[in-house]
């Protein structure tokens, strides 16, 4: 059974009449012709009328007048059984008209150039690539084994692909016959830290190394463990500096003439006295005038002056701490002693006497008192009653003591 529901249809209450939209009822091909009936959506059910008469593609007439209004329903008309020879004779007439249409929109298909409209039975229309655009198609197809080499427009193919950029990228890069630091781009490149100048890293050495190495180095225990750097031309003249493990730094000029200059570069250790014949002490040592000083700025320094305070100096002289000698015994070290005059003593005559001489002077020799000049004989001054300063001393030249703080 077949039948037709192509578009909607609109009926007002109590009306004949019914609108078609996007209906093709008066077009033989579809078989729509009076007595058939028809199905009318009205809410969720349909209800059941015959076709009086088609007027047009979108209008027909009904047998009675339709009781409910209804706009833009769904509809199926049964088309398929012919109840008379008229109605037989308008089917085969409308199945030819949809053989011609099908012939003529396949005569388009195949005759026409590039793309061709078909209209359905349904009225649709449709949009195809005719046989000779689908020929040409096939024809302007890339084949395999030519690898992309049959395509008319590469650089058109390449921007289409997005990759003009990468081509350009790509024509500007590097050519491989070129070289970094002698090496050829023609495979992998290796390069170390003397390749591109960077710190090669630490050498360890057993001793010092000498002007056949330029880099850092690291030495054994016979260096006191050193860590310094040999900078300049190998085998040449080379600048050596170094660290031990107590801190003390070195620095040596390495002569191609196989003579080294240098030596320790501080000599000092932080709080030793030190004679600066300026009366101002360089950056970062302090004046021995008793100040005291920061512990926690100079930590150092507070383990050679625990109490934070520097000695006092000015105008002393530093004797070596006895130690144990015997020489200057009860002392500590850095404890202050005032000035002394060693005692003197003189004797005269026999010593069985009793009784001590006003004179003095060489024992069976001429001999003068006590106190006063000799006229003549052994000597032109006495000692006693002398006159002098307020202290015994050297002779001796002022420089300012300072100690290094850190």
């Amino acid at each position: 059974m077949s039948s037709y529901n192509t578009g909607t249809i609109s009926i007002a209450a109590n009306s004949d009449i019914g609108i078609g939209t996007n209906t093709k009822w008066k077009d033989n091909k579809f078989g729509v012709a009076p007595a058939q009936t028809i199905l009318i959506k009205v809410g969720n059910a349909f209800k059941l009328s015959a076709i009086k008469n088609v007027n047009s593609d979108t209008e027909l007439v009904l047998i009675d007048k339709f009781p409910d209004a209804v706009f833009n329903a769904e509809y199926f008309i049964q088309t398929s059984v012919p109840d008379t020879y008229s109605d037989a004779a308008r089917k085969v007439t409308a199945q030819l008209g949809y053989t011609d249409e099908l012939l003529f929109n396949l005569n388009k298909w195949m005759t026409e150039i590039g793309i061709v409209t078909i209209t359905t039975p349904e009225g649709k229309s449709i949009q195809l690539k005719s046989i000779n655009a689908l020929a040409s198609d096939i024809s302007n197809r890339l084949t395999k084994d030519q690898n992309g080499a049959d395509i008319p427009d590469k650089n058109a193919f390449v921007k289409n692909l997005g990759l003009a950029e990468t081509v350009e990228r790509a024509n500007n890069a590097v050519p491989s016959s070129r070289k970094i630091n002698g090496k050829a781009l023609s495979g992998d490149v290796s390069l170390n830290a003397g390749d591109v100048g960077a710190f090669p890293g630490v050498t360890p050495f057993e001793s010092f190394p000498q002007r056949s190495y330029v880099g850092a180095f690291s030495s054994g225990p016979g260096t006191g463990w050193a860590k310094g750097l040999n900078f300049g031309y190998i085998n040449k003249d080379v600048g050596q500096i170094y660290v031990n493990s107590i801190g003390d730094l070195y620095a040596y000029f390495l002569n191609s003439n196989t003579k080294s200059y240098g030596g320790i570069v501080n000599t000092h250790p932080v709080g030793a006295p030190i004679a600066w014949p300026q009366l101002n002490p360089p950056s970062g040592y302090l004046t021995c005038n008793g100040q005291a000083f920061d512990k926690s700025l100079y930590p150092n320094l507070a383990e050679a002056y625990p109490a934070g305070r520097v000695p006092d100096l000015r105008g002393e002289f530093i004797r070596g701490w006895d130690d144990g000698r015997g020489v200057d015994p009860g002392r500590v070290c850095g404890s202050w002693q005032a000035d002394n005059t060693k005692r003197i003593q003189l004797t005269e005559g026999n010593p069985t006497g009793n009784f001590l001489s006003n004179y003095q002077g060489p024992k069976d020799q001429y001999r003068y008192p006590i106190g006063r000049d000799s006229l003549a004989g052994a000597t032109a001054t006495s000692i006693a009653n002398n006159t002098g300063g307020n202290e015994t001393r050297p002779r001796n030249i002022a420089f300012n003591y300072i100690v290094r703080a850190a």
